[in-house]
């Protein structure tokens, strides 16, 4: 599940309810402080005036009863996440696709001259006499023929340049309303829905965001409780304090 925290004294019991339920909640789950174990998906609105009857279907003939209003929960609660700080370049590639490709001939020292459908660039000696064809081309394909120089165009592989983004984790973290700096000792993966991250060691461990035993590791995550930090070392699961855990001076606080 995505973790929240509450905003309003009703998002308290609309967390602990949907925890408690195992209850996804959505922009459209209301919760009714009269019946503190009910909530529903409200799909199809909610009745005008104090909002009691929560519709269940698109006629609107069928509906569940708050006597206080029902609550629509993410007006009580937000969700918390984890920000990874991105370094972004943007980049250039070269691609190729088949397209309309235009083309010159200039027919220095001979004429161009249509033929059967073809455009020719046709050179003579000095007594007119034809010496050879130097270009030919179909003459719907034949843009102009101006000052003695074919223009054309072909079907052909035509350049294009592609900017794309790049982006790169920098090793920093926005956890919550707090910035953390893994830049230079740790590396870094998420967990739960981004709402924990995982950092190993690359001085007491291997370094690739995924944490091993024997590794010194660090996990922070969002609660509705607040941020809280979690660390292991020589055993399997994260616990507040592990006495086996490296501490050094990079290890944020």
């Amino acid at each position: 599940m995505v973790n929240y925290k509450a905003v309003t004294p009703a998002g308290i019991a609309i967390i602990a309810l949907a925890t408690f339920l195992g209850y996804e909640l959505t922009t459209d789950s209301y919760y009714c402080e009269d019946e503190p174990a009910k909530l529903l998906e409200c799909t199809w609105g909610l009745s005008n005036g104090l909002g009691s009857r929560c519709y269940l279907n698109p006629l609107k003939k069928s509906w569940d009863y708050c006597k206080t209003g029902w609550l629509r929960a993410y007006d009580n609660i937000e969700e918390i996440q984890i920000k990874p700080i991105m370094d972004c370049v943007n980049k250039t590639r070269i691609t190729y696709h088949m397209g309309v490709v235009n083309g010159t001939f200039n027919c220095s020292g001979g004429n161009i001259i249509t033929f059967n459908n073809y455009s020719i660039c046709r050179r003579y000696n000095g007594t007119l006499e034809k010496i050879d064809n130097a270009f030919v081309y179909p003459v719907d394909y034949v843009v102009s023929t101006e000052n003695n120089i074919m223009t054309y165009q072909y079907i052909g592989s035509v350049q294009r340049n592609v900017t794309y983004e790049v982006c790169t984790r920098t090793g920093v973290y926005e956890i919550g309303n707090k910035t953390f700096n893994f830049r230079d000792n740790w590396q870094c993966s998420f967990e739960l829905n981004n709402t924990c991250v995982v950092c190993d060691s690359t001085k007491d461990g291997n370094g690739d965001g995924i944490c091993h035993s024997g590794e010194s590791c660090i996990k922070w995550c969002r609660t509705s409780q607040g941020l809280t930090k979690y660390e292991k070392n020589s055993r399997d699961d994260f616990v507040k304090v592990d006495n086996s855990f490296r501490r050094t001076k990079e290890v944020p606080q």
